[in-house]
């Protein structure tokens, strides 16, 4: 299992989002744990799941209730002729209600989420906006 591929997968079942997000390699930029070398972000918002941070429960006789905690990060690039968020804002409202208190599936496995956020995402390049979203999964 890989949570952050799920989440990826998940998200890549959202035609809304799709929408939303710039385009890279024929499909959306949604990416796990970095951007792809060479890859620049641009005036649509592209997408990073960080690594997941995982808390295991007191003891270890089940595999249920494990907890996985999980940053997605979206940037894009602003500029004086485009200095707002554009579909940055919509994108990270979208991606916090598909995850938002709801039980879903993927493969095999269960998850029930939780939502933080969005709020500002850090980031040293100045023509850079960006939003954060922590996403908290039960399995």
């Amino acid at each position: 299992m890989s949570a952050s591929k799920d989440v990826r997968d998940y998200l890549l079942g959202s035609g809304a989002l799709s929408a939303l997000v710039a385009i890279y390699d024929a499909g959306p930029a949604i990416f796990d744990g970095r951007f792809p070398g060479g890859f620049k972000v641009g005036a649509e918002p592209a997408l990073v799941i960080d690594v997941p941070r995982r808390v295991e429960p007191d003891n270890d006789f089940s595999v249920r209730g494990r907890s996985l905690y999980l940053n997605i990060r979206l940037y894009r690039r602003i500029d004086n002729s485009d200095p707002g968020p554009g579909n940055l804002d919509l994108a990270a409202d979208l991606i916090a209600d598909l995850f938002d208190a709801r039980s879903f599936d993927i493969g095999s496995t269960h998850y029930q989420s939780t939502v933080a956020g969005p709020v500002d995402a850090p980031t040293d390049d100045k023509s850079l906006i960006g939003r954060l979203i922590q996403l908290s999964l039960i399995y």
